[in-house]
């Protein structure tokens, strides 16, 4: 049960990580041409987002790394439940974030409606993250699954 539990930490964690470098790899890889020439006008919905991009596109990668690190940190390193906040709150923001790009990988491709597709990439996240949870939670009664660990 105890091995059963760290791999369902491992991969809610792992899922997180993954969700978050799709944001950043889409943000960077599809801003659009003109973006290269000249920096002012990113394609991007985060204000920060856009303040970093706006500055250089090296400052987007330098910062996200140490945002990425700082929410790894938050997410292993808090007691419950205030870990599980942060993993949920970053997964579903990531998860909406890197999902506003989907259609740069399927559009020429595939005749589906962006709606669609994003609401199956939110769906597998959302299975992957519930059973890691569940399994989780199995390994623990109620009160000890919000107590420290």
């Amino acid at each position: 049960m105890e091995v059963d539990m760290f791999f369902s930490k491992f991969a809610l964690i792992s899922l997180l990580m993954t969700v978050m470098i799709l944001d950043w790899l889409f943000t960077i890889i599809f801003q659009p041409e003109c973006y290269w020439e000249d920096h002012s006008n990113p394609s991007e919905l985060n204000p920060v987002g856009i303040m970093v991009l706006r500055a250089h596109p090296i400052w987007f990668i330098v910062l996200f790394f140490f945002y990425f690190l700082l929410i790894l940190a938050l997410a292993t390193r808090l007691r419950r439940p205030f870990n599980m906040v942060v993993i949920v709150t970053a997964l579903g923001g990531h998860a909406w974030g890197s999902s506003s790009w989907l259609h740069h990988i399927y559009s020429g491709h595939l005749e589906v409606d962006h709606w669609c597709v994003s609401l199956g990439y939110y769906t597998v996240i959302a299975l992957i993250a519930a059973v890691c949870i569940a399994n989780i939670h199995a390994s623990k009664s109620t009160a000890e699954f919000f107590a420290e660990e």
